[in-house]
């Protein structure tokens, strides 16, 4: 219980002060949602190949020590939200910990962005920080290649 002296006057929680446990927060407002809302699945080498699940894929293969890659990771995710329900997949790949399948894309630099179909074949590619237009060009990309059957799992079906 929290107890404030202010003029020889207790007051305690239960008359108006908020505990440490309460869930107001003066800076609550500006605090980053916890829903995570659509996913961008983190891949690694033994899931990378079953990941696509008939859907287009676009894939960031990135490293945590890369600070254009974490720069990408906000408007990656922004992307993935932007386009949830579209039948496009949205995944990672740390390269540093999944070297078999950066080798597999012949990934020499990083951020490198690939456009898988909905076979795991690539059909676009960059490398490099890509600008918005050029993400929302790869997205695009994913999308006219994408079934019109496929869906995400975990989001609604294609739109």
């Amino acid at each position: 219980m929290v107890t404030a002296r202010s003029n020889g006057e207790t007051i305690t929680a239960s008359e108006g002060i908020d505990t440490p446990t309460s869930t107001r927060s003066l800076f609550g407002r500006f605090r980053r949602s916890t829903d995570p809302g659509p996913q961008v699945t983190d891949l690694d080498d033994h899931t990378f190949a079953a990941a696509s699940n008939g859907c287009a894929t676009v894939v960031d293969f990135w490293a945590p020590w890369c600070n254009p890659c974490k720069q990408l990771h906000p408007l990656f995710e922004a992307r993935a939200a932007a386009h949830a329900g579209s039948g496009v997949q949205f995944a990672r790949i740390d390269v540093d910990q999944n070297p078999t399948t950066a080798a597999t894309f012949g990934i020499m630099s990083i951020p490198t962005i690939v456009v898988l179909d909905a076979d795991g074949v690539e059909v676009d590619r960059e490398v490099g920080m890509p600008s918005k237009r050029r993400l929302e060009q790869l997205v695009r990309s994913a999308r006219s290649v994408t079934p019109a059957t496929a869906t995400v799992p975990g989001t609604g079906g294609a739109s």
